[in-house]
C-alpha cells in the first residue's frame, strides 16, 4: 500500500463524516424562562422580553407600553402567544377576545447569546425572522 492510500483511507472517513447532513438539535430549554431584548428591525424600536413557562411580557422600552401574553409551548421548540392584556403606565387593560390574533413562533437557532426565531400572526402570510438577545 503506497503512502498516499494509506492517507486517502484514512481521511475519507473524516471527510464524509464533516460533510454529513446532521441536523443540530436545538436545545430551547433554557429560553423557555429567562430576561431577553429585542433591539432593531424595521420600527428600529427596544424591546424588552420576560418569559416564565407560561406568561410572557413585552415592553417598549421607549415608551414603556407592554403587552402581556399567555405562552403555551406546542413542541420543543414552537408555542403560540396569546393576547392577554395591554400594559399602560403599569397597569394590565383586558383584551377583548375579539382582539389581537394569536401569533405563533417557532425557534430556529439557539446559541449562548441569542436566539433566532420567526413569529407568524394567525392569518398573515407575511415571514421573517427575529434575533432575540439572552439576558438573563
Amino acid at each position: 500500500m503506497t503512502r498516499i492510500e494509506a492517507i486517502s483511507i484514512i481521511l475519507f472517513p473524516l471527510f464524509v463524516s464533516s460533510c454529513s447532513d446532521k441536523e443540530d438539535k436545538l436545545d430551547c430549554i433554557n429560553i423557555k424562562k429567562g430576561k431577553f431584548e429585542y433591539r432593531g428591525g424595521l420600527t428600529k424600536k427596544h424591546y424588552s422580553v420576560e418569559r416564565t413557562d407560561s406568561i410572557q411580557i413585552e415592553r417598549d422600552e421607549d415608551t414603556g407600553l407592554g403587552m402581556k401574553f399567555k405562552i403555551e409551548w406546542k413542541g420543543e421548540c414552537d408555542y403560540i402567544h396569546t393576547p392577554l392584556s395591554f400594559i399602560i403606565n403599569g397597569k394590565d387593560s383586558i383584551i377583548e377576545r375579539s382582539g389581537p390574533p394569536l401569533i405563533k413562533a417557532r425557534i430556529l437557532k439557539v446559541t449562548r447569546n441569542y436566539y433566532i426565531c420567526r413569529p407568524s400572526i394567525e392569518g398573515e402570510n407575511i415571514v421573517h425572522r427575529d434575533t432575540m438577545l439572552i439576558i438573563k
